[in-house]
């Protein structure tokens, strides 16, 4: 579990203070959620713009039972942000999400771990 919660706190640093590199040396290139994550903060970088606050707020964590390999569940809020110009001055807004789940499937590597795909279960959003 600690290793998915250290990637959601680099996907919060990233947001806050955009860095290129640091979320793809977390994930397996064929992680897609995690290659979004990734083009967002390159697209910040790009745009000179950041989060005005972190983007997943962990609520709680646990490993699921029952599925091959490290799955780790984890519910977050996501609350809502804005995304300020190099100004500070707001370009969009983006609405907020209450416990939202996220399923990691983790791989350990030579490397360490590393995220192999992320799936979204906001059966239990609102």
């Amino acid at each position: 579990m600690a290793f998915t919660k250290h990637y959601i706190d680099n996907v919060n640093k990233t947001g806050l203070h955009p860095k290129i590199g640091v979320l793809e040396a977390l994930a397996a290139p064929t992680c897609k959620t995690c290659n979004n994550l990734a083009d967002s903060v390159t697209t910040l970088v790009s745009s000179k713009q950041h989060y005005s606050a972190e983007v997943e707020i962990i609520r709680s964590a646990h490993r699921v039972t029952g599925e091959p390999g490290m799955v780790i569940e984890v519910l977050v809020d996501q609350p809502e942000i804005s995304v300020l110009n190099q100004n500070g001055s707001t370009s969009r807004s983006v609405p907020s999400t209450i416990n939202s789940g996220l399923v990691f499937f983790l791989d350990w590597t030579k490397a360490g771990w590393r995220v192999h795909e992320i799936k979204i279960d906001n059966s239990q959003a609102s």
